[in-house]
């Protein structure tokens, strides 16, 4: 399970493409598929290199003018529903 005091990557095993301001992502061996909104594919591209989990929520409460304990909480489940299909991974540090 991702905590906020993780550092977390993209797995690389996942395909993925945008579809408007939406982005598709697929899980080659289960054939299952996930679209994710305008916010989560900007997680997406910000995890394509390592980062701390905590300072993406600040990031995201900042940039969206969000409560911080809301996004954690939001940005917690959606990180830990993409590992759940491998997407991604936690950096040991």
């Amino acid at each position: 399970m991702i905590s906020a005091s993780d550092t977390i990557v993209q797995d690389g095993s996942a395909l993925f493409s945008p579809l408007d301001k939406e982005l598709v992502m697929i899980d080659v061996a289960s054939g299952k598929y996930l679209s994710i909104d305008a916010i989560g594919a900007a997680i997406w591209q910000v995890i394509a290199q390592p980062v701390g989990v905590d300072p993406l929520i600040d990031t995201l409460a900042d940039r969206y003018g969000a409560p911080r304990d809301q996004v954690r909480d939001d940005v917690l489940a959606f990180l830990n529903n993409l590992a759940s299909r491998g997407f991604v991974r936690i950096v040991a540090e």
